[in-house]
């Protein structure tokens, strides 16, 4: 929720609803070569409070390894 949260208050959008849901877990291996788990969260933010518009966090392990935004203009990668 917290890099959620960061990468709206970072483009300057509302995080909708205050939560971030678990959309997909899946084992993938890190740079030294161990498993580990990749985490994908859904959320919901917006840019003038009326439309919402989708958000992703992945997460490797404990580390945020990406967050999208999808606007209207084209996803927003950071």
């Amino acid at each position: 929720m917290q890099a959620s949260a960061n990468a709206c208050k970072q483009i300057q959008a509302q995080f909708l609803d205050q939560t971030a849901s678990l959309k997909k877990i899946r084992i993938i291996r890190n740079k030294n070569g161990r498993l580990g788990f990749q985490r994908t969260y859904g959320f919901d933010f917006s840019r003038d409070r009326e439309h919402r518009l989708k958000g992703l966090v992945q997460i490797n392990g404990l580390l945020v390894s990406s967050v999208i935004l999808d606007e209207d203009t084209g996803a927003t990668i950071l």
